[in-house]
């Protein structure tokens, strides 16, 4: 395993890590986006600036990792995975702006997956419900519910359903799923 740190927020750097991962690996075999920001509000008390933040990590970031190592990635036909949210699929009463990023980057990886399928790479996308994170624990209490983890997705959960994802034949691809708690949370 190879480890490389980057401050995904310099657009340089970003460039720079591409070129470090193929001089280290040779070329990228799987880009998972699991990193982003949440934040609640509704449409009058989200700033614009929040909602700039938001796309920032949530769109922006994801987009230019993918577009720095897309080379490296068609390479080696390779995988893309894009951790989502439900919010992706349907937003509810105020969360529109981390929604509207979660629709966005839904698109995003739509019109990537119609364009990188000819070049042999795969993406998928997995729609998360309620995971038990730290993440979630303060969205538990920014909502005066009790946070059960033990009745959410686990992390590991998540790694299987990617591990499965990417271990399918190349001649087959799971576009999009969608991984709910099994109880109503």
């Amino acid at each position: 395993m190879v480890e490389v740190a980057a401050d995904l927020t310099d657009s340089d750097r970003v460039r720079g890590l591409a070129e470090e991962v193929d001089q280290k690996l040779g070329a990228l075999d799987i880009l998972v986006h699991a990193a982003g920001s949440y934040q609640r509000g509704t449409l009058e008390t989200t700033s614009v600036e929040d909602l700039d933040d938001l796309y920032r990590a949530n769109v922006r970031l994801p987009y230019e990792v993918t577009q720095a190592t897309l080379a490296s990635l068609a390479r080696c036909r390779g995988d893309i995975v894009f951790i989502n949210s439900t919010q992706g699929l349907l937003a509810g009463d105020g969360i529109g702006g981390y929604a509207a990023t979660q629709h966005a980057m839904k698109a995003v990886a739509e019109s990537l997956r119609s364009e990188a399928n000819s070049w042999g790479v795969r993406v998928t996308t997995i729609h998360l419900g309620r995971t038990a994170t730290g993440l979630q624990e303060g969205v538990f209490a920014a909502e005066g519910r009790t946070y059960t983890p033990e009745l959410l997705i686990h992390p590991n959960d998540v790694a299987d359903v990617v591990v499965s994802a990417v271990a399918l034949p190349k001649r087959a691809q799971i576009t999009s799923l969608t991984l709910l708690p099994t109880h109503k949370t």
